[in-house]
């Protein structure tokens, strides 16, 4: 199905990794699981850098579900992300906002050229979301 979307859930990639998290038991810790999302060089890798960015920022400044999909269930893992706490995750933060710099410096979705502005503007999003919990450290 590809992507159907720009939201952070709203594409199989992200869905895929999602499924992997929370069932395959293959990561010790979120954080081994935000890191490894990060260390992906196909090309997904900005989808795997939009979801990262996103564990992130919900562990820090809360769930905002309409960044992660149009459905207010976000397909089954609004729960998930709820439970997300900061203490292991905010260390992470520069990493997530590096990625966030390196996507839109790019300026490219290689998976859905028609949607990129869109795409853009949610990265955009991430970025002052987590620089504000920067500026209040």
């Amino acid at each position: 199905m590809g992507a159907w979307g720009v939201r952070v859930l709203e594409n199989d990639s992200a869905l895929d990794d999602m499924h992997c998290a929370t069932n395959e038991h293959k990561f010790s810790s979120i954080s081994e699981f935000v890191r490894s999302l990060l260390g992906e060089q196909d090309y997904k890798a900005g989808l795997h850098a939009l979801l990262d960015i996103a564990i992130v920022d919900a562990s820090i400044n809360g769930v905002d579900y309409t960044l992660f999909s149009s459905k207010e269930s976000m397909y089954g893992y609004k729960d998930w992300f709820h439970s997300l706490s900061p203490d292991p995750l905010i260390c992470l933060l520069p990493l997530a906002q590096e990625a966030i710099v390196k996507c839109i410096e790019a300026g490219v979705d290689a998976w859905n050229k028609e949607r990129q502005k869109d795409r853009m503007a949610l990265y955009t999003t991430f970025k002052n979301r987590l620089n504000k919990e920067k500026d209040n450290e």
